[in-house]
């Protein structure tokens, strides 16, 4: 069974994870530090303490954040891997510039990254959600299984150049 961690399951993130929770992976994510709303947003999902337990229990790790913040995100998911090797998979807005330096960043610390963009609502079964994906392991992201969401690969490049 594939294990998925959610990083910021507000949402978007914790429709993804339910998404792909109902085509048959464990899902985790931690609310630690979050709000009451969140918590409530993140039903459905297994919630650990802290998120150094999500990144060394998954096999990926979504990333799912408001732009602003995202490669303050990754930086502290790559952080939280200590020895762990998990696929990071940043699904935020976020320029070429800032996708290629946080691959650079993961990839000094021995993690591959996947990029991707969210078009549609977040999904619901039965749903139509887009998911396009890019990177040498964009495939492994696009096959897993789930209610809701569709995906594309589009290159086998994070950012070309």
């Amino acid at each position: 069974m594939t294990t998925i961690g959610i990083v910021s399951p507000g949402a978007m993130g914790s429709a993804l994870g339910r998404a792909w929770a109902a085509g048959g992976a464990r899902v985790v994510a931690t609310v630690a530090g979050r709000s009451e709303r969140t918590r409530g947003l993140a039903h459905g999902l297994e919630l650990l303490p802290t998120l150094d337990d999500v990144v060394r229990a998954s096999d990926l790790v979504v990333i799912v954040c408001p732009p602003a913040v995202a490669g303050r995100v990754v930086d502290e998911v790559v952080a939280a891997a200590g020895g762990a090797r998990p696929l990071l998979v940043d699904l935020n807005a976020v320029s070429p510039a800032t996708v290629r330096g946080a691959a650079e960043r993961g990839g000094t610390a021995g993690l591959d990254l996947v990029d991707g963009s969210i078009s549609g609502a977040p999904p619901e079964p039965g749903g139509d959600t887009m998911v396009y994906l890019s990177g040498a392991r964009a495939a492994e992201v696009a096959d897993l299984p789930a209610d809701g969401i569709r995906t594309r690969v589009v290159g086998d490049e994070v950012v070309p150049l």
